[in-house]
């Protein structure tokens, strides 16, 4: 069983996200955006193995504690190569934020649509959601999906930051529609939800569903 820990760390409020089998003991750290020491407490809690990092995006309020854990675990990174991009101005945004001195890490493992990422037997499928950032991708695994800051409880992610595209945001809510109604979205920021009760109250994903034949 696929269990997951949230917790709610730095300035920005932002979702590190812990992972696990709950057979095998390996896990994922997404999004690991700022440190928080539960993380590692519950790790050490559990014996659990972690077996990478990985992320929805590289915007700096999603990896600024990345180079921490890596070297903690001794584990590398996955991300969407369209992120190198936002990897390469997050030290400039960092100074615009007043986080001066974020350790940009390099991404290890390359990941597109379709790739497939495993924990224990459990399948985690990378599905690509550009807009909030040109290499934004969402992890499903059946009962849940990690969307980053592409989706929220009755919002979207702005996409008025470098390398963001409303339309494209847009096209890329199609793929949630074909997501089962009972699955958990798990966002970057702000509480969870499900897709199904998206698909009733969100605007933007209403506004993609009047408009597309699933």
């Amino acid at each position: 069983m696929i269990k997951v820990e949230v917790y709610t760390a730095g300035a920005f409020a932002q979702h590190p996200l812990l992972i696990w089998d709950d057979i095998s003991k390996e896990a994922f750290l997404l999004d690991p955006g700022a440190f928080d020491a539960s993380i590692e407490q519950k790790i050490e809690e559990l014996n659990l193995k972690v077996k990478g990092i990985i992320n929805t995006h590289a915007h700096l309020d999603h990896i600024g504690a990345v180079m921490h854990f890596k070297r903690k675990y001794n584990v590398e990174l996955w991300m969407h190569p369209g992120e190198e991009m936002v990897l390469g101005y997050a030290s400039e945004s960092g100074r615009m934020f007043g986080v001066p001195d974020i350790e940009v890490p390099t991404i290890d493992h390359l990941i597109k649509e379709g790739d497939k990422l495993y924990l224990g037997e459990h399948e985690f499928i990378v599905i690509e959601t550009p807009g909030h950032t040109p290499g934004g991708v969402c992890f499903y695994t059946p009962g849940h999906i990690f969307v980053g800051d592409t989706l929220f409880a009755g919002s979207i992610g702005r996409t008025d930051l470098p390398g963001g595209d409303y339309p494209t945001i847009m096209k890329s809510l199609e793929k949630f529609l074909h997501i089962p109604d009972e699955t958990v979205v798990y966002s970057g920021h702000g509480p969870e939800t499900t897709i199904g009760h998206e698909k009733k109250t969100n605007p933007y994903l209403s506004q993609v569903l009047d408009n597309t034949t699933v």
